[in-house]
Protein backbone atom coordinates (compact mmCIF):
# COMPACT_ATOMS: atom_id res chain seq x y z
CA UNK A 1 0.00 0.00 0.00
CA UNK A 2 1.27 3.84 -0.50
CA UNK A 3 -0.33 6.77 0.49
CA UNK A 4 0.85 9.56 -0.99
CA UNK A 5 3.92 11.56 -2.05
CA UNK A 6 6.96 10.67 -4.58
CA UNK A 7 7.85 6.37 -5.27
CA UNK A 8 11.43 6.61 -5.33
CA UNK A 9 12.92 3.29 -3.82
CA UNK A 10 12.51 0.19 -5.97
CA UNK A 11 9.44 -1.84 -5.56
CA UNK A 12 8.96 -5.43 -6.46
CA UNK A 13 5.96 -7.82 -5.12
CA UNK A 14 3.75 -10.33 -6.35
CA UNK A 15 1.11 -9.07 -4.50
CA UNK A 16 -1.27 -6.18 -5.59
CA UNK A 17 -0.68 -2.18 -5.21
CA UNK A 18 -3.16 -0.45 -3.65
CA UNK A 19 -2.80 3.46 -4.09
CA UNK A 20 -4.60 5.13 -0.79
CA UNK A 21 -3.69 8.95 -1.18
CA UNK A 22 -1.67 11.68 -2.43
CA UNK A 23 -0.06 11.58 -6.22
CA UNK A 24 2.36 8.86 -7.05
CA UNK A 25 5.03 9.16 -9.56
CA UNK A 26 6.71 5.90 -10.92
CA UNK A 27 9.89 6.63 -11.84
CA UNK A 28 12.07 4.57 -14.57
CA UNK A 29 12.20 0.53 -13.14
CA UNK A 30 11.14 1.14 -9.54
CA UNK A 31 8.30 -1.01 -9.95
CA UNK A 32 7.69 -4.62 -10.64
CA UNK A 33 4.65 -6.59 -9.63
CA UNK A 34 2.51 -8.84 -10.76
CA UNK A 35 -0.86 -8.35 -9.38
CA UNK A 36 -3.45 -5.97 -9.19
CA UNK A 37 -3.62 -1.73 -9.42
CA UNK A 38 -5.96 -0.53 -6.93
CA UNK A 39 -6.53 3.58 -6.92
CA UNK A 40 -8.57 4.02 -3.57
CA UNK A 41 -7.86 7.62 -3.70
CA UNK A 42 -6.42 10.26 -5.19
CA UNK A 43 -4.63 9.94 -8.76
CA UNK A 44 -1.40 7.57 -9.81
CA UNK A 45 0.97 9.18 -12.26
CA UNK A 46 3.87 7.37 -14.14
CA UNK A 47 6.94 9.23 -14.89
CA UNK A 48 6.95 9.94 -18.60
CA UNK A 49 9.64 7.15 -19.85
CA UNK A 50 9.63 5.24 -16.72
CA UNK A 51 7.54 1.51 -16.48
CA UNK A 52 3.67 1.55 -16.67
CA UNK A 53 1.75 -1.36 -15.68
CA UNK A 54 2.43 -4.97 -15.29
CA UNK A 55 -0.37 -6.74 -17.99
CA UNK A 56 -1.20 -9.63 -15.97
CA UNK A 57 -3.59 -7.32 -13.78
CA UNK A 58 -6.74 -5.47 -13.05
CA UNK A 59 -6.46 -1.95 -12.98
CA UNK A 60 -9.31 -0.68 -10.28
CA UNK A 61 -10.42 2.84 -10.46
CA UNK A 62 -12.79 4.02 -7.20
CA UNK A 63 -14.85 7.11 -7.22
CA UNK A 64 -12.85 10.14 -7.41
CA UNK A 65 -9.47 8.31 -8.41
CA UNK A 66 -7.38 9.21 -11.55
CA UNK A 67 -4.77 7.23 -13.50
CA UNK A 68 -2.04 9.27 -15.39
CA UNK A 69 -0.14 7.57 -17.70
CA UNK A 70 1.66 10.75 -18.92
CA UNK A 71 3.09 9.28 -22.49
CA UNK A 72 3.59 5.97 -21.61
CA UNK A 73 1.82 2.83 -23.13
CA UNK A 74 0.29 0.05 -20.52
CA UNK A 75 -1.34 -3.44 -21.60
CA UNK A 76 -4.03 -4.75 -18.65
CA UNK A 77 -6.66 -7.51 -18.73
CA UNK A 78 -9.75 -5.83 -16.79
CA UNK A 79 -10.28 -2.30 -16.09
CA UNK A 80 -12.71 -1.86 -13.41
CA UNK A 81 -14.40 1.13 -12.54
CA UNK A 82 -16.32 1.06 -9.89
CA UNK A 83 -16.73 5.11 -9.70
CA UNK A 84 -16.15 8.20 -11.08
CA UNK A 85 -13.00 8.54 -12.70
CA UNK A 86 -10.50 10.00 -14.95
CA UNK A 87 -8.05 8.23 -17.31
CA UNK A 88 -5.32 10.67 -18.80
CA UNK A 89 -1.43 11.28 -20.64
CA UNK A 90 -1.21 8.26 -22.32
CA UNK A 91 -2.85 4.77 -24.16
CA UNK A 92 -4.49 1.84 -22.37
CA UNK A 93 -5.48 -1.14 -24.13
CA UNK A 94 -7.53 -3.67 -22.17
CA UNK A 95 -7.11 -7.16 -23.90
CA UNK A 96 -10.15 -8.74 -21.75
CA UNK A 97 -13.26 -7.04 -20.26
CA UNK A 98 -14.17 -3.19 -19.33
CA UNK A 99 -16.09 -3.47 -16.22
CA UNK A 100 -17.62 -1.55 -13.26
CA UNK A 101 -20.67 0.86 -12.45
CA UNK A 102 -18.98 4.03 -12.58
CA UNK A 103 -18.03 6.61 -15.38
CA UNK A 104 -14.52 6.95 -17.43
CA UNK A 105 -13.57 10.11 -18.08
CA UNK A 106 -11.00 9.18 -20.65
CA UNK A 107 -8.72 12.25 -22.23
CA UNK A 108 -6.20 9.87 -23.48
CA UNK A 109 -6.12 6.39 -26.09
CA UNK A 110 -8.15 3.82 -24.50
CA UNK A 111 -8.01 0.98 -26.70
CA UNK A 112 -10.53 -1.81 -26.26
CA UNK A 113 -9.69 -3.62 -29.53
CA UNK A 114 -8.85 -7.11 -27.50
CA UNK A 115 -12.11 -7.23 -24.97
CA UNK A 116 -14.65 -9.34 -25.13
CA UNK A 117 -16.80 -7.78 -22.45
CA UNK A 118 -18.27 -4.50 -22.06
CA UNK A 119 -20.18 -4.16 -19.05
CA UNK A 120 -23.42 -2.42 -19.80
CA UNK A 121 -23.60 -0.96 -16.76
CA UNK A 122 -20.27 1.16 -17.25
CA UNK A 123 -20.47 5.05 -18.69
CA UNK A 124 -17.92 6.47 -21.00
CA UNK A 125 -16.78 10.09 -21.74
CA UNK A 126 -14.05 10.67 -24.07
CA UNK A 127 -11.92 13.43 -25.59
CA UNK A 128 -9.48 11.37 -26.32
CA UNK A 129 -9.29 8.00 -29.01
CA UNK A 130 -11.99 5.18 -28.34
CA UNK A 131 -10.83 2.02 -29.91
CA UNK A 132 -14.05 -0.60 -30.10
CA UNK A 133 -13.12 -4.28 -30.56
CA UNK A 134 -15.40 -5.55 -32.93
CA UNK A 135 -18.96 -6.23 -32.61
CA UNK A 136 -21.66 -4.07 -31.53
CA UNK A 137 -21.35 -2.83 -27.78
CA UNK A 138 -23.70 -0.63 -24.80
CA UNK A 139 -22.80 1.07 -22.45
CA UNK A 140 -24.74 2.50 -19.74
CA UNK A 141 -24.35 6.72 -20.88
CA UNK A 142 -21.83 7.66 -23.59
CA UNK A 143 -20.29 11.45 -23.62
CA UNK A 144 -17.80 12.40 -26.63
CA UNK A 145 -15.94 15.16 -27.30
CA UNK A 146 -18.65 16.76 -24.29
CA UNK A 147 -21.46 15.83 -26.67
CA UNK A 148 -24.12 13.51 -25.02
CA UNK A 149 -25.04 10.60 -27.27
CA UNK A 150 -28.83 9.86 -27.46
CA UNK A 151 -30.17 6.19 -26.10
CA UNK A 152 -29.81 4.11 -29.23
CA UNK A 153 -27.82 6.38 -31.43
CA UNK A 154 -25.22 4.15 -32.89
CA UNK A 155 -21.89 5.29 -32.97
CA UNK A 156 -18.75 3.83 -35.55
CA UNK A 157 -15.93 5.18 -36.79
CA UNK A 158 -17.60 6.45 -39.11
CA UNK A 159 -19.75 8.56 -37.16
CA UNK A 160 -16.87 10.22 -35.26
CA UNK A 161 -13.69 10.02 -37.15
CA UNK A 162 -10.85 10.71 -35.31
CA UNK A 163 -12.06 9.72 -32.02
CA UNK A 164 -13.79 6.51 -32.45
CA UNK A 165 -11.39 3.72 -34.06
CA UNK A 166 -11.99 0.14 -34.93
CA UNK A 167 -14.53 -2.17 -36.38
CA UNK A 168 -17.25 -2.30 -33.60
CA UNK A 169 -19.99 0.14 -32.52
CA UNK A 170 -21.20 1.63 -29.36
CA UNK A 171 -24.51 2.82 -28.19
CA UNK A 172 -25.81 4.52 -25.05
CA UNK A 173 -28.59 2.78 -23.07
CA UNK A 174 -29.89 5.80 -21.31
CA UNK A 175 -29.75 9.45 -22.12
CA UNK A 176 -27.92 11.42 -19.69
CA UNK A 177 -30.68 12.77 -16.55
CA UNK A 178 -31.58 16.50 -16.06
CA UNK A 179 -28.99 18.07 -13.43
CA UNK A 180 -30.42 17.77 -10.18
CA UNK A 181 -30.11 20.55 -7.13
CA UNK A 182 -31.02 23.72 -9.26
CA UNK A 183 -31.20 26.68 -7.64
CA UNK A 184 -30.77 30.69 -8.25
CA UNK A 185 -29.55 33.27 -6.20
CA UNK A 186 -30.58 36.62 -6.96
CA UNK A 187 -28.92 39.86 -6.94
CA UNK A 188 -29.16 43.23 -8.77
CA UNK A 189 -29.61 42.43 -12.62
CA UNK A 190 -28.62 39.34 -12.33
CA UNK A 191 -29.33 35.54 -11.35
CA UNK A 192 -26.79 33.06 -10.48
CA UNK A 193 -27.82 29.28 -11.27
CA UNK A 194 -26.26 26.34 -9.49
CA UNK A 195 -26.91 22.84 -9.79
CA UNK A 196 -25.23 19.36 -9.45
CA UNK A 197 -22.80 18.16 -11.84
CA UNK A 198 -23.20 15.00 -13.70
CA UNK A 199 -19.95 13.04 -13.89
CA UNK A 200 -18.45 13.26 -17.85
CA UNK A 201 -20.28 16.10 -18.68
CA UNK A 202 -18.15 19.50 -19.65
CA UNK A 203 -20.73 21.48 -20.59
CA UNK A 204 -24.68 22.90 -20.02
CA UNK A 205 -27.27 24.48 -22.41
CA UNK A 206 -29.21 27.22 -20.47
CA UNK A 207 -32.62 28.25 -22.06
CA UNK A 208 -34.92 30.45 -20.77
CA UNK A 209 -38.80 30.68 -21.28
CA UNK A 210 -41.65 32.78 -19.40
CA UNK A 211 -43.75 29.75 -19.22
CA UNK A 212 -43.44 26.08 -16.72
CA UNK A 213 -41.40 23.61 -18.81
CA UNK A 214 -41.21 26.16 -22.06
Amino acid sequence: EWWGGILTAPVTASGNFVKKGGIDWSRPANLSYSGDTVIESGNLAFQSGGTSLPGTGRVVLANGTGLNLNGTSASISQLDVTGNATLTGGTLAVTQSLTGSGTLTNSGNLDLSGVTTISPTVSLSTTGTLTLPTGAWSVKRLILNGVIQRAGVTVTAITHPGLVTGAGTITALEDIPIPTGLSATTTLGQIALTWNAIPGVTSYAVRRSTTPGG
